[in-house]
């Protein structure tokens, strides 16, 4: 957000007629931060939505970026493809062994504080159709 205050003041007395007011300017910056919101749900990530269900992802995806605060749209993460690594290099395949909840994406917003990010969050569909978003502050 940036505010500007002009004010005009004359400076009496003053031998140049081209000088003779000052302008003083006010200005207010708010710093963006950016945050990323991860896409958690319990259904299969790759099951193929609905017309309806693609519709309201576009439909908020386009309100998000006509707000301005679309940093990084992001992308759908794989399943298919996917090992975990724990401690002891253990590896297992996909990211599904120990969580009832799937990441199926993530995108990034700017906003000036996280509780924006937060009512932005709110709005998208996926919570409707019974996912979760965790937002995040990005360092």
């Amino acid at each position: 957000m940036l505010i500007i205050n002009m004010k005009e003041k004359s400076l009496k007395n003053c031998p140049h007629p081209a000088l003779s007011f000052v302008i003083i300017r006010t200005i207010k910056f708010t710093t963006m931060q950016e945050f990323v919101l991860i896409f958690r749900t319990r259904k299969d990530p790759h099951a193929n939505p609905s017309p309806e269900q693609i519709q309201a992802r576009m439909n908020w995806m386009n309100t998000v970026t006509s707000q301005n605060k679309l940093a990084d749209k992001g992308n759908r993460l794989a399943t298919g493809n996917a090992k975990t690594i724990k401690p002891g290099n253990v590896i297992t395949d996909g990211p599904y062994k120990d969580t009832e909840e799937f990441i199926s994406g993530y995108m990034i917003v700017r906003t000036a504080t996280l509780d924006e990010a937060i009512e932005l969050a709110k709005t998208n569909p996926i919570l409707k159709a019974g996912g979760n978003i965790e937002v995040r502050s990005i360092l």
